[in-house]
């Protein structure tokens, strides 16, 4: 049973009498609303998202892509939001009875550039990726199937088509379209990789169900080859007409399709693994891989995804120091999760210090040492942020490991401290939660072995209190740095605990550097650093500029650890606070004071915007390499000097996407010194790079524009790189450019707008949208009661009667994360928000659903 909007929960009885599509309405006694008024606005959708043509939901626009001939042009980079559904599977709709099988795209992609499949219902659906070669309508030339997450590579630079295709069950699937070495780590088998022909490994239900299960697999013509029913088995594909017998017993193969599984023993294995997962015959199916001698992979999230970590200096950081496991930073959040994969071995035990049992959730009646992050059910469909998971990764996410993303601090731990929960958290927890971590008296009783060095507080709001300033200041007496969020409310007024004396709180910057529409400013800034902002997609990755870390996922009632983006000051305090480690690494001596002298001395950030110190940057935005340097001249008893000069280039590569002629790029001077760009080159004939009028005469160090002219250029996607040379050192800047005679503009599928009233939680207003020739949504609600709202909007691709479901597009005013009350009392305009596909990275196999957030909201039919 899927989980319906919380603010609905109460009204659905009401919400389900309704027939009458669009606005309108009546209150829960039944009487129509004398007083009303109006309100509109538009939705706009970013650039890269785009919508499968012929999806399930009636009203939506529609164009046959069922086939190779009719492949839908997508542009790259892109966000698919699509739907397929076998006959007679899927709620009712467009599709349902005579099914959608197959839905083909058609996108120039660059050679290494991956195709990434997301499926929203894998418990109940499997689907198919597929990569064909426009040249040979035969068969793909590499496809892959069974799990939740498919990805397949281009070989070459060219124009490919992408099939998804579904193998059984109803559907809806994300797929995107990035740079090269996409999200493409934990995936599904691909026909490309090496595994034995005709072999699957298997396992099975446990005890006698297991035996079971073998029998009815042998009775289908699959042999044992090796192995038990109690462990992993491997077993063999029949050949000729039994391979037959078993793939037409397992279920809907098209006669074209059934002819190349017989001639391709491989293709077959990945066939029937989908179908045994999906009929539930074994508990999980793979491939026979054939392994040999390799490298030991880097962190697969790394790049390009995790832009946040290059724009602070990290890289070139990491070969100073990696941290030391001494060097403790108190996450005083809502918890961690202790089972997220990326995060094993990076964590110290903690505590809970939710004193209220109503709002700590656990069912433990008070503080406990379990700090385990059960979910604070902030969303605004129920479902929990795991806050404390993503800043814990940000932190020290496990690096080099293969898996997911890299934390900054390689070496130094994590101690959780759970402070917040339902609703949030008080000031008595947070206080008792900062002398734990500090090892001083506190209500547990207890101290931790090895107290923290840092305390980090993602958290904030309210008055002054005086007695979370004399927490601060004591543990501060007692050697620890205190780090805070400067706020999200985008105002320039004091937020706590930011602005106690001696903290130093952090502002939000953006991948252009620049401090964020949602970001507070004031004199309780101290410093800025990366906090994403999920609205856009400046590097044209595919994904939002958020910040990618450790998470998890309970919006579909199981829970799932991934790896979400997400945007804040709280992304941004956990990156000083974990700079701050290293530097402790390299000064084990190092102490508050030490700190807030080359803050203050511009030891650890870039000067930006104002000259000095100003309300929006503090100091200017954190350097990890001049930071740690520093640290290292005063371990060494050197009055800190400035590194020598370091050329940076941000962003650290480029998209310009085919409605767009320009991208613009910062050349800045990481490190200390003076250092003077000598030069600018690239090969690429379309591509002119200059300097702009900001850039300073002398060093030629700011503001730089890169320019394309398509002029004679085939449809296609092109690639460059621009290098910029200075006397200190060379920089290599990728470029990806796409020529597209056919204009694409973003589309997030029809949207259904709909408006809760705030005061029973039951009220509800709907208006619906298409998008416009600009990819923009108009909408107007012409007779709406006074009152207070929350406004939602959303796709409903399977048609299912709700908005916002897994894979589906969904927004809110202002932000999906945080909507803001409307309050309505005259005619109003210029309620404008954005809307789109959101997709998270899962990490590893997820324990049940599908790859994609779900946040169902009923809309009216």
């Amino acid at each position: 049973m899927q989980r319906r909007f919380p603010l609905l929960l109460q009204g659905l009885a009401l919400l389900l009498s309704v027939t009458a599509c669009g606005g309108g309405g009546k209150d829960e006694s039944g009487t129509t609303p004398t007083e009303t008024t109006s309100l509109e606005g538009t939705v706009t959708t970013s650039s890269f998202n785009a919508v499968d043509s012929d999806v399930n939901d009636p009203q939506a626009s529609y164009a046959r892509n069922d086939s190779l001939k009719f492949a839908q042009l997508i542009p790259n980079p892109a966000v698919v939001g699509g739907y397929l559904n076998l006959p007679g599977t899927g709620p009712a709709g467009r599709s349902q009875a005579a099914g959608d099988r197959s839905d083909f795209y058609q996108a120039n992609l660059a050679a290494g550039q991956t195709v990434t499949l997301l499926v929203a219902d894998a418990d109940q659906a499997s689907q198919i990726l597929a990569l064909w070669d426009p040249a040979d309508a035969t068969a793909p030339i590499d496809e892959t199937a069974a799990g939740t997450r498919l990805s397949l590579t281009a070989p070459a630079d060219g124009t490919w088509y992408i099939e998804v295709r579904a193998a059984s069950g109803a559907s809806i699937y994300n797929l995107n379209v990035g740079q090269a070495g996409g999200l493409d780590a934990p995936r599904a088998a691909r026909l490309s990789d090496p595994f034995v022909p005709g072999e699957l490994l298997v396992s099975l239900p446990g005890g006698t169900r297991g035996v079971r299960s073998l029998e009815r697999l042998e009775s289908l013509g699959l042999r044992r080859l090796a192995g038990a029913p109690d462990r992993l088995l491997r077993l063999g594909l029949p050949e000729g007409e039994g391979l037959r017998r078993l793939l037409v017993r397992l279920g809907d193969v098209p006669p074209g399709r059934l002819a190349a599984l017989l001639s391709d023993r491989k293709r077959a294995v990945l066939e029937v693994a989908g179908k045994l997962v999906h009929h539930r015959l074994v508990e999980a199916a793979e491939p026979n891989f054939i392994r040999r001698a390799a490298l030991l992979p880097d962190d697969s999230y790394y790049s390009p995804y995790q832009w946040n970590l290059p724009q602070i200096n990290l890289p070139a950081t990491w070969d100073l120091t990696t941290g030391d496991a001494s060097v403790v930073v108190a996450v005083l959040d809502t918890g961690v999760r202790f089972d997220h994969p990326d995060l094993q071995g990076r964590l110290l035990p903690g505590y809970d210090f939710i004193s209220n049992p109503a709002t700590s959730g656990d069912g433990d009646g008070g503080i406990d040492p379990d700090p385990t992050d059960v979910g604070d059910q902030s969303g605004f469909d129920g479902s929990s942020s795991f806050h404390g998971t993503h800043v814990s990764g940000i932190v020290a996410a496990a690096t080099g490991n293969g898996l997911g993303v890299a934390g900054i601090d390689w070496q130094g731990k994590v101690m959780p401290v759970r402070v917040l929960g339902i609703g949030g958290g008080t000031t008595y927890d947070v206080v008792q939660g900062m002398y734990y971590a500090a090892g001083m008296t506190n209500d547990s009783g207890t101290v931790p072995d090895n107290p923290a060095r840092v305390i980090n507080l993602s958290l904030g709001g309210g008055p002054y209190s005086s007695f979370e300033d004399t927490a601060v200041q004591s543990v501060i007496a007692a050697g620890v740095t205190v780090v805070a969020a400067a706020g999200n409310d985008g105002v320039n007024a004091p937020f706590y605990p930011a602005s106690y004396d001696g903290v130093i709180g952090v502002s939000a910057v953006g991948y252009d550097g620049w401090t964020t529409y949602y970001s507070n400013y004031g004199d309780h800034v101290d410093i800025a650093a990366p906090g994403g902002d999920t609205s856009t997609d400046l590097n044209g990755d595919g994904y939002p500029d958020g910040i990618l870390s450790t998470g998890a996922d309970d919006s579909s009632g199981t829970l799932r650890l991934v790896y979400p983006f997400m945007q804040g000051t709280s992304m941004a305090a956990p990156h000083v606070s974990a700079v701050i480690g290293l530097m402790m690494a390299v000064h084990p001596a190092l102490d508050p004071t030490d700190v807030n002298t080359l803050l203050t001395g511009g030891y650890m950030a870039d000067d930006k915007g104002d000259a000095g110190p100003d309300i929006r940057f503090g100091y200017g935005v954190l350097n990890a390499y001049k930071a740690v340097s520093a640290a290292i001249d005063l371990a060494n008893g050197i009055i800190p000097g400035e590194p020598g000069p370091l050329l940076t280039v941000a962003p650290a590569s480029v998209t310009i996407r085919a409605d767009r002629f320009s991208a613009e790029v910062v050349l800045e001077n990481s490190g200390g010194g003076n250092l003077v760009v000598t030069g600018a080159t690239s090969d690429a004939a379309w591509l002119t790079v200059e300097a702009t009028t900001s850039v300073d005469p002398l060093t030629r160090l700011g503001t730089w524009l890169l320019t394309v002219d398509r002029t004679g250029l085939a449809d296609g996607l092109y690639s460059t790189t621009v290098i910029f040379t200075s006397d200190a050192n060379e920089v290599q800047l990728p470029v990806w450019m796409t020529v597209s005679s056919t204009e694409l503009p973003a589309d997030a599928g029809r949207q259904y707008l709909l408006l809760v009233d705030t005061a029973d939680e039951m009220h509800l207003e709907q208006t619906e949208a298409n998008a416009d020739e600009s990819g923009l949504y108009n909408y107007r609600f012409a007779a709406v009661p006074l009152g207070t709202y929350h406004l939602f909007s959303g796709s409903d691709l399977d048609n299912d009667g709700n908005i916002c479901d897994a894979g589906e597009s969904c927004g809110a005013y202002v932000t999906l994360d945080n909507p803001t009350r409307i309050e309505l009392q005259s005619a109003t305009t210029g309620i404008d928000f954005a809307t789109g596909f959101q997709p998270v990275a899962p990490a590893g196999a997820a324990v049940g659903g599908g790859a994609l957030p779900s946040r169902p909201v009923r809309r009216l039919r």
